[in-house]
């Protein structure tokens, strides 16, 4: 798990390798530390295909 620290108007970027040696659909989340973002989709869930 990482953490980036984004301060108001300021934006990331993130780099994920999601070449694994699981079999399967994979599941992951985005997530923020903030319950106002919750409802602005900072908090999502995405599916990997295999």
């Amino acid at each position: 798990m990482d953490t980036v620290h984004v301060w108001p108007g300021e934006s990331a970027r993130v780099a994920i390798d999601f070449a694994h040696p699981l079999v399967g659909d994979q599941d992951y989340v985005f997530h923020c530390h903030s319950l106002e973002h919750a409802e602005a989709g900072v908090m999502l869930r995405f599916t990997v295909k295999a």
